[in-house]
């Protein structure tokens, strides 16, 4: 057998190797996620009364978003949020703008309550080691896959097939 053959078949095996411990830690994470979103208080609790509302009920104007900065607070799957350097997200005139290691920045489309990027995140490309390495990945994923958010006095949360999974705190 050839050297590179043998190359090609540690390689593969190296690559199963990291994908099964990879979901398996995914597995862990939604495990998690599901026990805490099964406890029995977590759905009875009152809504949030900081919620600004108008009088019928409606959300806020998409114009509230507009020209805002926000710091990433907490994520979907309740795990520690780096914080050495701090994510971002600001709203300008129909872009997200942010920072995770890399800046980032791309369209966003916010219309009666719905939040969705209309097309891929722009990025700097820069080596990204330590905890901000591993969540910058897994934060433009959450980010994209948002559809909807709704905005209090103290928070911005972003939500995904009716689940909050980005929540921030002014800047």
């Amino acid at each position: 057998m050839s050297s590179f053959i043998r190359v090609l078949i540690r390689v593969a095996g190296v690559t199963v190797a990291v994908f099964v411990a990879y979901r398996a830690l995914v597995n862990a994470r939604t495990s998690e996620l599901s026990e805490f979103l099964d406890e029995e208080d977590f759905w009875d609790e009152p809504p949030d009364p900081q919620v600004q509302t108008g009088e019928d009920g409606s959300i806020p104007s998409d114009s509230a978003l507009n020209d805002t900065s926000w710091v990433l607070e907490s994520w979907a799957d309740g795990s520690e949020v780096p914080t050495e350097p701090v994510i971002t997200l600001e709203i300008r005139d129909g872009l997200v703008v942010g920072r995770a290691c890399n800046t980032y920045r791309g369209p966003v489309e916010i219309d009666n309550g719905t939040f969705r990027l209309a097309g891929p995140l722009a990025s700097t490309r820069m080596a990204c080691i330590g905890p901000i390495g591993d969540a910058e990945p897994i934060y433009h994923v959450l980010l994209a896959s948002v559809d909807s958010y709704t905005l209090t006095e103290a928070t911005l949360e972003l939500s995904a097939g009716g689940s909050v999974v980005l929540t921030y705190k002014p800047a």
